[in-house]
């Protein structure tokens, strides 16, 4: 259309909006009422499924996934050693398996035991439940005060600990405990960290670099071998992701102890209705937009039908 039809054709078109003010006015009324309407449905749709995935996120396992070695096998109902071995996983393989995932999930090596525990100026004897794992594992839960042990801290071995809210009270609270020194099993930890606590929490829980643990706990009777933690970045891609672990455990170690490496999905029929929850929600939602679009559709349809039905006159003239 050459400039001057153009500048024509939208002269008209001003001149027909200022002949009837009352339609244009409910015409616009009508487009601002259907895209505010769309845009405030899909935002409250957006921060309901966020606040649900932090719920899930915050109050659940349902995104991990644990690689443990195979240490017994039952014979006539009887656990026995299993022969031939089993993998022993170190921060070679956490970085082989992350490399192997990428962004779509997050691995941390993992082992726990006991210890003695020893606070400056209490003779009184304790006992606390240790975990040695890497910054990963940690990156969900919240802190009362200060921070988590960092990676340049867990490949150096550092004798830096995060500890619970409950073991905290012990040190004369949260604020108080920060820079403190703790021992476990005679081995010295600053504490750098205090996690956020859950209810009427009195547990005394230790989390360290997983290459500093063994030194942290009471040497088992049995074997302990470590595993490997791998958390999914979402719900729905937890089954994506274990499928990546079986190809990387049946590369890594091939046939021999490939079926050695017991992995298991955290509350795996949980997870199925968690997905199906969050599937239906997306479905309710678009459901609402759809409804609310095409409210504002209607409306700016008549408008529009009522206009070229006055005009049908001067038009087929």
């Amino acid at each position: 259309m050459r400039p001057a039809p153009l500048l024509a054709a939208m002269r008209v078109g001003l001149d027909t909006l200022r002949a009837n003010p009352l339609r244009t006015l409910l015409s616009v009324l009508g487009v601002i009422m259907g895209v505010a309407s769309l845009v405030a449905v899909l935002a409250i749709g957006d921060g309901v499924e966020r606040f649900a995935r932090d719920q899930i996120e915050q109050t659940t396992d349902l995104q991990t996934i644990a690689l443990q070695p195979r240490v017994f096998e039952e014979v006539d109902g009887m656990r026995l050693p299993r022969k031939g071995g089993y993998p022993v996983f170190t921060l070679a393989d956490r970085d082989a398996l992350a490399a192997a995932l990428g962004p779509a999930a997050g691995v941390a090596p993992l082992v726990q035991g006991l210890a003695r525990l020893t606070i400056p100026g209490d003779t009184t004897p304790r006992s606390a439940a240790v975990l040695g794992t890497g910054p990963a594992a940690l990156a969900r839960a919240r802190l009362a005060a200060g921070r988590f042990f960092t990676e340049s801290e867990l490949r150096d071995s550092a004798r830096v600990a995060v500890i619970s809210a409950g073991l905290a009270a012990r040190l004369g609270g949260a604020a108080t405990a920060l820079g403190r020194e703790i021992t476990l099993e005679g081995t010295p930890f600053r504490v750098i960290g205090v996690v956020e606590a859950t209810g009427k929490e009195q547990a005394a829980r230790v989390a360290v670099p997983f290459t500093r643990a063994t030194s942290a706990m009471v040497p088992p009777d049995g074997p302990r071998p470590p595993a490997l933690m791998v958390r999914a970045a979402r719900v729905e891609s937890v089954q994506v992701v274990r499928a990546g672990v079986e190809r990387w455990t049946a590369q890594r170690y091939g046939a021999r102890w490939a079926d050695q490496v017991r992995i298991e999905v955290s509350g795996g029929g949980r997870l199925e209705q968690a997905q199906q929850g969050i599937l239906v929600f997306k479905l309710v939602m678009g459901a609402f937009a759809a409804i609310a679009l095409l409210v504002g559709g209607i409306g700016i349809m008549n408008v529009l039908v009522a206009s070229v039905i006055e005009r049908t006159r001067e038009i087929g003239i």
